[in-house]
């Protein structure tokens, strides 16, 4: 998975789509996408592998499934047991406790997106409408 890192954000952009299974069904991220990767406490990301794949991956599939440009059928609860199972550290359940608690105030929000809207835009002519 290619990603580019939007400087002084959290925010990465997806430099290719991904394609993963959900339900039966291949369901594409597209090229461009922003998300603002695994987005937990500090003290968490302490036993859980940011760096690894997989984590990011687990955390591109949450913030698409959270995200308002996912029309995918998929409650909040279906979308955080998927994000445990995808984690592949024995603090995927400290992440999981963490987005059910709190996740609620997240789900099809897309702050750090809007937040960091301006930034986001940017790189994205950058990166796809180069001339």
């Amino acid at each position: 998975m290619k990603t580019y890192s939007i400087q002084h954000t959290p925010m990465k952009i997806l430099l290719d789509p991904i394609y993963f299974e959900y339900n039966g069904v291949t369901e594409k991220i597209p090229a461009g996408y922003a998300f603002d990767w695994l987005s937990i406490p500090q003290i968490f990301q302490n036993v859980v592998n940011m760096n690894s794949t997989n984590n990011t991956l687990a955390s591109l599939y949450h913030d698409f499934f959270y995200s308002l440009v996912c029309d995918i059928p998929i409650t909040r609860k279906k979308a955080d047991k998927r994000l445990k199972s995808d984690i592949k550290t024995i603090g995927r359940w400290l992440v999981y406790i963490w987005v059910r608690l709190v996740g609620w105030r997240s789900w099809k929000q897309d702050r750090n997106y809007k937040k960091y809207k301006i930034q986001i835009d940017k790189a994205r002519k950058q990166l796809f409408y180069k001339k």
